[in-house]
């Protein structure tokens, strides 16, 4: 009887070991997985960072690049209503490039 006591009291404190460790393992793989899920967080803001600063750099780009154009038109524009009116551009070292225009 006390033998069978013994026995089972083992028992019990192995099946309480038992869950003590798969508690600890299911909490360490909690963990790791929360570690990882916030590792990708990071990597994926940073994406994104990066992503919006290569976007407004392209637009800043295309803001130029319209800003230039306009200008052009309108010094086209100009140099068009100066010929019309009759002016030449002889004085002008850049009137042989600017007849291009």
């Amino acid at each position: 009887s006390a033998k069978l006591e013994t026995l089972a009291r083992k028992d019990v404190e192995e099946y309480y070991k038992d869950c003590q460790r798969r508690r600890r393992k299911s909490l360490a793989l909690r963990a790791k997985e929360k570690r990882q899920h916030m590792e990708w967080k990071q990597r994926k803001a940073q994406k994104d960072v990066e992503e919006r600063a290569h976007t407004s750099y392209l637009n800043s780009l295309d803001a130029q690049h319209m800003a230039l154009a306009k200008e052009q038109e309108r010094a086209r524009i100009a140099m068009d209503a100066l010929r019309s009116a009759g002016c030449q551009l002889k004085g002008n070292p850049f009137g042989d490039l600017l007849s291009g225009f």
